[in-house]
């Protein structure tokens, strides 16, 4: 068998178990490589398309993981895939904003500007701003550093948390121990505080 392989092994990739066609390997590298740019192209604010929903696409029944592997690693040396940590993207991919979503993202990072530490929740920024990308603006800004998440459901600008940090401090300073209540009417802010 090793006989075998050896003589064709410009026809066939192999790992430890498994021996695979090249030509296969090269066509589902090259199918992959297409699901991501199309991914890109639904998704453009997102780094890329997650590893595992990469991996899920080779298909049903999957393959055996050296194969996928295979077919990945081939992907990376061919420059046709990038894979950071658990995320996948074209090479030199970028998330970008198109003119529509830079105007929706100027509009939506002055609602968080404005709102200082009273945050609204996600589904308050969507149905305030019904069509623009909310949820993948709010993850853009918290990968660029604009916003910081405080939990699933909410964003808030990052200036305005250190100012809250600020004003929480001068409160207790100020009032010594309070109670939750206390601080809100300080504060002004919402009962997530």
């Amino acid at each position: 068998m090793t006989a075998i392989i050896a003589e064709a092994r410009e026809a066939v990739l192999t790992s430890a178990e498994t021996v695979v066609d090249r030509q296969a390997v090269v066509a589902e590298a090259s199918r992959l490589a297409e699901v991501v740019r199309r991914y890109h192209e639904e998704h453009p604010l997102d780094p890329g398309m997650s590893l595992q929903a990469l991996r899920a696409a080779v298909g049903t029944p999957a393959p055996p993981s050296a194969v996928t592997d295979a077919v990945l690693e081939f992907g990376v040396k061919s420059s046709t895939l990038e894979v950071t940590g658990s995320v996948a993207r074209q090479p030199r991919w970028r998330p970008a904003l198109d003119a529509r979503a830079s105007d929706a993202s100027e509009k939506l990072a002055r609602r968080l500007a404005d709102a200082r530490w009273q945050v609204p929740t996600v589904a308050e920024l969507e149905r305030e701003f019904p069509g623009f990308p909310v949820r993948a603006l709010l993850s853009h800004f918290a990968r660029n550093g604009t916003a910081e998440a405080i939990d699933a459901e909410r964003y808030a600008a990052k200036g305005a948390l250190a100012d809250f940090r600020v004003a929480l401090e001068a409160a207790l300073v100020e009032l010594g121990p309070a109670t939750p209540a206390v601080l809100r009417d300080r504060l002004g802010s919402r009962a997530s505080t």
